[in-house]
């Protein structure tokens, strides 16, 4: 996930300097995809901004990006605002609890096999939430400690 003040970069470089994406993203060391995901939801929340501060009578149409340079900090937590969905996990010492029991039941400790295995037998426990890389990694992880 990229930071605050990397988003704070991406907006003032593409809505206040200009740059096109990928000088962005190379500037900034971060994935073209990435800048224009973020890119795309700076401009829908400018869009709604926008329409905000114009029914407030805050600025007009024609002034709205002079207003916006002079009074970025004001808004860009507003602007660079999303909702992320993924939710984050954790390998809590239970879950690294249940996946060493888990590799010594199944007596395999190769990662396909282990989260095939989970995803089959296990539907509704907190081990089937987790992705196939959170699995590599606990498995890295069991490996590195025995």
């Amino acid at each position: 996930m990229v930071e605050k003040k990397d988003l704070i970069s991406i907006f003032n470089m593409r809505f206040i300097d200009n740059l096109t994406q990928k000088e962005i993203a190379n500037a900034l060391g971060i994935h073209r995809n990435t800048v224009s995901r973020y890119v795309s939801i700076m401009r829908e929340n400018l869009s709604t901004l926008k329409e905000d501060l114009i029914k407030e009578g805050t600025c007009s149409i024609e002034d709205f990006n002079n207003f916006l340079k002079f009074n970025k900090n004001r808004y860009i937590d507003v602007i660079i605002s999303f909702d992320c969905s993924r939710k984050k996990r954790k390998l809590t010492p239970e879950i690294m609890t249940g996946i060493s029991m888990l590799i010594k039941k199944i007596n395999t400790s190769k990662t396909i096999e282990v989260y095939y295995y989970i995803q089959d037998n296990f539907p509704d426990n907190p081990l089937s939430e987790l992705s196939y890389s959170s699995i590599w990694r606990a498995l890295k992880e069991i490996d590195t400690n025995n």
